[in-house]
């Protein structure tokens, strides 16, 4: 049984992540490469990505997309061993029925988006200043020696420039749009020199920990298929919705863990927030909603807490 054609968006999208023509071609690629183990689908993520074993986790690229599969194996090599966490190490890379694939093994622990909501206090603030530390670490690396699946200039020029009629066509109401476009616009961040290898999507889902004496610590980050370099500022563009959301307050623990962001850095997350590739402002709205007028700088108060 090969793996379908695929070769449109929406036939992709119709694929079932948990679709038995993909844990059989899981199944030919592990055997292909001597791994053994059962072979068990993942439910979520934007591409079919398979456990194999206890070791492995298979990523499965379709035709449409086959520019990404070299691109995360060039992003996963690129930060191996230079994080305080590991990333998955690429243990094969090959084609398979005109699908493309990198085998890469296990990250320790267990994703954070399984305990994070039930994370508070002093735990909450203590891995907020380890994401700190991770955001760092990234921002520290030499960016002129990065992968980057585009130009950061031309990136966001885009995005301002498609930013109103996207976010209204999501549901944004026309007064947010007018008031954070005119902000937007205000910044002139493709003007920003600073570079930096971006993750693009730090979050508990694409961080793993484990418990060291009482104590979280984070462990793996993965999911490197989108990874760019940019405005290092970029980075905080998901930590509000996806990860601080009704904690605006643990971004001073990240701040403190990252030894201090640049003057003007919650005006540039929440620009980023609003610019970033996947953003989607009335959904986060919904989640945290702003009370009184609509305007950026209650927005960012809200979100980032000041």
């Amino acid at each position: 049984m090969a793996l379908p054609p695929c070769t449109t968006e929406a036939a992709f999208e119709r694929l079932d992540r948990a679709d038995l023509v993909l844990v059989e071609a899981a199944s030919r690629i592990a055997a292909r490469h001597g791994i053994d183990g059962e072979v068990q689908p993942f439910p979520l993520g934007s591409l079919p990505v398979l456990a194999v074993g206890e070791r492995h986790v298979l990523k499965l690229f379709p035709p449409i997309w086959l520019k990404e599969r070299a691109h995360e194996s060039a992003a996963l090599r690129f930060l191996a061993g230079r994080l305080p966490v590991v990333v998955p190490e690429v243990a094969a890379e090959g084609e398979l029925d005109g699908w493309e694939y990198v085998l890469m093994t296990r990250l320790p622990g267990r994703p954070l988006d399984e305990v994070w909501d039930d994370v508070d206090g002093a735990q909450a603030r203590d891995l907020a200043a380890q994401v700190g530390q991770l955001l760092a670490a990234l921002r520290g690396l030499d960016a002129t020696a990065a992968p980057s699946c585009l130009d950061w200039s031309s990136f966001l020029t885009g995005q301002l420039a498609a930013f109103s009629e996207r976010q209204q066509e999501l549901g944004l109401a026309d007064g947010w749009a007018a008031c954070l476009l005119e902000a937007l616009r205000d910044l002139d961040l493709p003007a920003r020199a600073p570079r930096a290898f971006l993750h693009t999507e730090v979050m508990p889902a694409h961080l793993s920990v484990v418990e060291q004496e009482g104590r979280l610590r984070l462990a793996g980050l993965l999911d490197l298929e989108p990874a760019m370099v940019g405005d290092p500022d970029y980075e905080l563009a998901s930590c509000s919705p996806f990860f601080f959301r009704r904690r605006p307050e643990l971004f001073e623990e990240l701040a403190a863990g990252h030894g201090g962001l640049e003057p003007g850095w919650r005006d540039r997350a929440l620009a980023y927030t609003c610019l970033h590739r996947y953003a989607n402002v009335p959904r986060y709205l919904e989640w945290m909603p702003v009370k009184g007028e609509a305007s950026f700088s209650s927005l960012r108060r809200c979100w980032f807490g000041a």
